[in-house]
């Protein structure tokens, strides 16, 4: 259960607390627009219920090192809300032309509650209290008049590690892991996870590079995922859950504005046994 999970967090959303700008605004001379989106995958324990952040500064660093700020306020933000490539808009606003490279932002605390009602406050490194650096891949180009989307992939299963068991979690190490790309340089990888013509709930599905994991998704009730936020490339592509075969889909082009689907049929390992 411990892959990547994939949370994203448009940066405007968090922007929007400084400065709200309706879309259909005339974006001023020399300046462009980020938009802020947010959406979430689900985590692989069934028995966990939230899992919260709250951020009190983000920042984004033009290439060269100029810094514009961006929020100075507290945000708490449940990372389970949002679910498997549904995106909601925030807001947005303006910044000026440039390319930037690195978004930083400060959490101040975070904690993981359980459907048992257990709750758990954790510990959050000092080195992300003041700051966490996050390079955006590729770079982010800002151009005058256009509006810009930020992905920030929140890695849930390593940024929250149980302790114990799947079934008796006894508390949680933070240490929050988390990719920031450019919406306009990536696509999407969605499908389905069957056992035959049945959608398998739960499952995990992981894209990777190489021996690099890209991110995850868990499917839904019917078997369903998306995982958004992948940049321009090959990718391999794997589906797997407990009692069922696991299975892989090798070189899945993705390209930058697009969507490729892909479909997993996983046998019941009793079935594999008896052949």
């Amino acid at each position: 259960m411990n892959k990547i999970l994939s949370v994203f967090l448009v940066l405007t959303a968090f922007l929007s607390l400084i400065s709200c700008q309706p879309e259909s605004e005339k974006i001023s001379k020399g300046m462009g627009g980020l938009r802020l989106l947010a959406t979430d995958a689900p985590f692989g324990f069934e028995n966990v219920d939230s899992a919260t952040v709250t951020i009190n500064k983000i920042s984004i660093r033009k290439k060269g090192g100029e810094k514009l700020m961006v929020l100075e306020k507290d945000i708490t933000l449940d990372l389970l809300k949002l679910r498997n490539g549904v995106t909601e808009a925030l807001a947005e606003l303006q910044i000026p032309t440039g390319v930037y490279d690195q978004i930083s932002l400060v959490v101040t605390e975070a904690s993981v509650s359980l459907t048992n009602g257990e709750h758990f406050p954790l510990n959050v490194p000092s080195g992300d209290q003041s700051g966490l650096k996050i390079f955006i891949s590729p770079a982010l180009t800002i151009n005058e008049g256009i509006r810009s989307e930020v992905l920030l992939d929140f890695d849930l299963s390593r940024s929250f590690v149980p302790k114990g068991t799947h079934t008796e979690i006894t508390g949680f190490n933070f240490k929050p892991v988390i990719r920031a790309v450019s919406v306009v340089a990536t696509g999407i990888i969605s499908g389905e996870v069957l056992d035959y013509d049945t959608g398998i709930s739960g499952a995990t599905v992981t894209v990777t590079k190489g021996e690099e994991i890209i991110a995850t998704a868990v499917t839904e009730v019917n078997g369903t995922f998306k995982v958004l936020g992948i940049p321009a490339g090959i990718y391999d592509v794997t589906a797997e859950r407990e009692n069922y075969q696991t299975l892989k889909i090798n070189a899945v082009p993705v390209s930058a504005g697009s969507e490729v689907t892909t479909h997993f049929i996983l046998s019941p390992l009793e079935n594999i046994a008896e052949i």
